[in-house]
């Protein structure tokens, strides 16, 4: 998919979701009302727990105890992912934790474009060749 299309979809999915919010509709189904604190009608938020708990048992009260994790340390101003460190100014990570994630990010892009290439048969960029052995 051309980078354009992404992108405008992208654009059009984050302005919908923002006008449902503020509309306090849920962000699935786009016409129910929210439960309080959440962006998911009840419905919606049953059939998504109902198909997480049925992949994995636990991950409910994972979901629902990272999540106040994450609300905690964005409070007292820590990374999001470690919590021991102060957060960079305006973003929710420590300088450390976010190389981390730019690092695996393009790692695991370069990946699928490399198998993305071998399935079409047209042959990586050296780039792509090479970056394992970084």
């Amino acid at each position: 998919m051309p980078a354009r299309t992404k992108a405008l979809r992208r654009k059009y999915n984050r302005k919908r979701r923002t006008s449902l919010i503020e509309q306090g509709l849920c962000v699935t189904c786009g016409w129910r009302e929210v439960i309080p604190g959440r962006t998911q009608c009840q419905f919606c938020y049953d059939l998504w727990k109902k198909s997480v708990e049925r992949s994995d048992p636990g991950s409910v009260k994972r979901h629902e105890r990272q999540k106040a994790q994450r609300a905690e340390r964005i409070a007292k101003g820590l990374c999001t992912e470690c919590g021991k460190r102060p957060a960079t100014e305006g973003m929710r990570m420590c300088p450390r934790c976010r190389a981390m994630r730019n690092d695996s990010t393009r790692k695991y892009k370069i990946h699928q474009r490399t198998l993305k290439a071998q399935q079409s048969g047209t042959p990586p960029t050296e780039k792509e060749r090479y970056s394992k052995w970084r």
